[in-house]
């Protein structure tokens, strides 16, 4: 019998050829003296310790390589995703900012039909729907059903406080809602 390892892409690949004999019926009835020398035989058979190494040796290096190559398909097919990704990002992003545009645009256009302005307080954030259009708006923050709107610069509802009534200015709103 004779055991070899070939090379396969740096994998192991062990080939077995077995030998046998014959034995003419003239010599012998009784195969059990045949069977006896086969089962010592197969028996007493060991692996060449030397071969034995090498062919772990070769199998190890083969699934390291292999670790290796899946690790880096990995990692590339990794930054193949990203980069869709982040192209989807850029795209999704940019069709939200063209339907922001375009709804600041139309809550103008509607606004003109209605004939009111968008106001903001710019201490609070806190934002006001007036009708019509003045120059200058104030709310009082306590009640911001109390205003004051006028398009005269020198007014200051501020000048005559009475209890609770602190006005504030307000700002368009020119980013829309």
């Amino acid at each position: 019998m004779t055991v070899s390892s070939l090379p396969n892409n740096g994998a192991p690949v062990t080939i077995v050829q077995l030998y046998g004999f014959t034995v003419p019926l003239s010599e012998s009835h009784d195969y059990s003296q045949i069977q006896n020398e086969l089962l010592r035989f197969a028996q007493s058979y060991q692996y060449d310790q030397n071969w034995l190494q090498s062919a772990n040796t070769q199998h190890l290096q083969f699934q390291n390589n292999l670790s290796a190559k899946n690790r880096a398909f990995q990692q590339s097919q990794q930054q193949i995703h990203q980069s869709n990704m982040d192209a989807l990002d850029r795209s999704h992003n940019s069709y939200m900012e063209r339907s922001a545009a375009s709804d600041r645009s139309h809550s103008a256009y509607i606004d003109s039909i209605h004939e009111r302005q968008q106001l903001v307080d710019p201490n609070t954030g806190t934002r006001y729907e007036a009708d019509g259009y003045s120059d200058y708006n104030y709310v009082n923050p306590n009640d911001p059903s109390i205003y004051y709107r006028t398009n005269d610069p020198t007014a200051n509802p501020n000048i005559n406080n009475n209890q609770g009534e602190d006005y504030q200015l307000l700002q368009e709103n020119n980013a829309g809602w």
